[in-house]
């Protein structure tokens, strides 16, 4: 039931999870910590895929990300 809402904030489930077992919310990761994890994501996307399809690939995480408001906008 949360499929979407997932996507661009991949820290979700982890969030739930823990709320479920503890009745305690989970703060949302700060900027710094939401950028680190997209910038983790490309590389795992270019080193997994290679560097041409994994640009590709990353592109709609990208998209999801800023969507999300992972990555802030300027």
């Amino acid at each position: 039931m949360i499929g979407r809402g997932g996507c661009g904030r991949p820290w979700l489930a982890r969030e739930l999870s823990h709320a479920l077992e503890t009745g305690n919310a989970l703060r949302e990761p700060d900027a710094a910590t939401r950028y680190a994890i997209v910038l983790e994501h490309l590389h795992e996307s270019l080193t997994f895929y290679g560097e041409a399809h994994g640009v590709r690939v990353f592109k709609k995480h990208l998209g999801w990300y800023v969507a999300a408001g992972t990555v802030a906008r300027r």
